[in-house]
C-alpha cells in the first residue's frame, strides 16, 4: 500500500487516519 507519489502519500495519510477512525467502534 506504498506509492511512490505525492497525491499517492497525501491520499494514503487520509485514509490511514480513516482506516484508525474506522477501526475503532
Amino acid at each position: 500500500m506504498k506509492c511512490e507519489a505525492p497525491l499517492a502519500q497525501s491520499a494514503e495519510r487520509l485514509h490511514g487516519k480513516e482506516k484508525v477512525y474506522g477501526s475503532i467502534p
